[in-house]
């Protein structure tokens, strides 16, 4: 039987967590990318700065053995560089995207990537400033009307940091949420 060091048990963590399916984009890219820099660790090679690697290590090896999205080999490949990316994000930034509901948005992550490391916090800022929920066009009647405003503000709430729904309940009347102290009948 085989010892296993605390490389190896780390490397099983990391893909046994892959596996939960409550992950956000974020937390997976992190791990993805932690798997790929201990692998490569392991086998005595960092990641060169190239990307280039040979076929047993780094990021291919991490398309074959983790639980990683897509249909064929390369997809994978490319979804496990994707991951490496967003982990590079500047941990400020990663903050501000996490605050604005973002981690879990690959694309969102990507172009944050993308950017400058002390520009990422302002595109964090701009892409969610885009992505503001705007209302609803007028339905067809009152019950549609409630429907979609409704799913507008569920939307926003889920995307919105802690704090943020914090600032939301006391600014909003508390009589809004109790139909009793509204004088609803």
């Amino acid at each position: 039987m085989r010892e296993c060091d605390e490389t190896d048990a780390r490397l099983w963590e990391i893909a046994e967590n892959l596996h939960r399916a409550e992950l956000t984009a974020q937390e997976r890219a992190e791990h993805i990318a932690e798997w790929v820099r201990l692998r490569g660790e392991k086998v005595g090679q960092l990641i060169p700065p190239g990307g280039r690697q040979p076929n047993d290590q780094g990021i291919r090896k991490a398309a074959r053995e983790l639980p990683v999205a897509g249909d064929t080999d390369e997809a994978k490949r490319k979804n496990v560089e994707r991951a490496v990316k967003i982990a590079a994000i500047a941990p400020e930034a990663k903050e501000a995207a996490r605050a604005a509901g973002l981690d879990d948005n690959q694309s969102a992550l990507l172009a944050v990537a993308r950017a400058a490391p002390a520009e990422q916090i302002a595109k964090v800022a701009e892409i969610a400033e885009r992505r503001a929920v705007e209302p609803a066009p007028a339905p067809l009647n009152d019950v549609e009307t409630e429907e979609q405003w409704l799913s507008a503000i569920m939307r926003v709430w889920n995307r919105g940091a802690p704090q943020w729904r914090e600032r939301f309940l006391e600014t909003v009347d508390a009589a809004v949420f109790d139909r009793t102290r509204a004088g609803a009948a």
